[in-house]
């Protein structure tokens, strides 16, 4: 759940710059290339914030013990590598969430 906090407050500081107009120094030359960049940019950030939302629920939802598939969900979006934007720092947490889950006695405490 903090990697997940951290990743969305990234990602929101990114979108920010989008919005107030500050890029980073780009070597195409074409505006409708520079858009298109941009525009791209802005899309990735949006699903990644949707994605480090879906972590941060799932993590909640493993820590109340509710959800069990979300939970499971939550696991799997941070292995896949650099789909949300703290990437790196999840995929230890996401491996061992995955072990736990896969218990059968930690199957049973979600209920039916």
């Amino acid at each position: 759940m903090v990697v997940a906090a951290l990743g969305a407050a990234f990602v929101l500081l990114l979108l920010l710059s989008h919005v107030v107009g500050m890029t980073w120094p780009n070597e195409l030359g074409d505006p409708r290339e520079q858009f298109m960049e941009g525009a791209a940019g802005v899309l990735f950030q949006v699903l990644s914030l949707i994605i480090d939302v879906l972590v941060f629920l799932g993590g909640l939802q493993m820590m109340r013990l509710r959800s069990y598939g979300l939970a499971m969900t939550a696991c799997i979006l941070t292995l896949i590598p650099c789909s949300w934007s703290c990437c790196i720092l999840g995929l230890p947490f996401g491996l061992w969430g995955l072990i736990v889950l896969s218990k059968e006695e930690v199957r049973r405490a979600f209920g039916p």
